[in-house]
């Protein structure tokens, strides 16, 4: 993939699939998290529709709006 500008549809569809798919996965949720991203507590809204999973962790507050 070149410029983020120059994305196209079919390489957007691939990335948003692979996101989609590495969220089911916890190791790699805790490595970019705590590891790539060092995040030690982060606020969380829950999600409606998309996701038929659910997650948490250690380090999320649910918050509500």
């Amino acid at each position: 993939m070149g410029r983020f500008d120059s994305v196209t549809d079919e390489q957007a569809r691939e990335l948003d699939r692979r996101i989609f798919e590495n969220y089911k996965d916890q190791r790699w949720l805790y490595h970019v998290v705590t590891e790539r991203a060092n995040i030690e507590l982060m606020f969380k809204r829950p999600l409606l529709g998309r996701y038929a999973f659910t997650t948490s962790y250690p380090w999320e507050v649910l918050v509500s709006t």
